[in-house]
């Protein structure tokens, strides 16, 4: 574990790409502050901020997705690998990719397929990302490698 943190260090300060396997990806809404602030297992706060989650993408080794897990108001709903093919335009409808290929690239900079991406913090410690999609800080994503 020490290794990988200084490795992952290494790469990070000196700029060479360095793959990461993600194990899960969060997606979440940020809470209007004038709304009813939600509670329970469904938010997330980050930088004196509430966000709502809307899903939950797990990843195998390879990085396909092999479940998705929604939160919408009856409770969880998921959705496994066998699943996807049976709901027509399931991957377009929810805005996910079948694979996901991340790499740091430089101090403050990762790649996601084929997208480079500001991430806002990275923990290396917790191995988690934080970042915001496309620079709207109203959804924020979160990667555990």
């Amino acid at each position: 574990m020490k290794n990988h943190l200084i490795f992952l260090l290494t790469i990070i300060l000196f700029g060479d790409p360095h793959k990461i396997q993600v194990k899960e990806q969060t997606t979440a809404m940020a809470v209007e502050k004038y709304l009813p602030q939600p509670s329970g297992n469904g938010v997330i706060r980050y930088k004196k901020n509430n966000y709502h989650i809307k899903s939950v993408e797990n990843f195998d080794q390879d990085g396909s997705l092999n479940s998705v897990v929604f939160l919408k108001s009856e409770g969880w709903l998921e959705i496994k690998r066998h699943e996807f093919s049976e709901i027509r335009g399931f991957f377009e409808t929810f805005d996910l990719k079948p694979k996901l290929e991340c790499q740091i690239v430089g101090k403050n900079l990762m790649k996601i397929n084929d997208d480079t991406i500001a991430y806002d913090s990275l923990n290396t410690q917790r191995r988690v990302i934080y970042y915001f999609k496309k620079n709207d800080h109203k959804w924020l994503s979160i990667l555990k490698f």
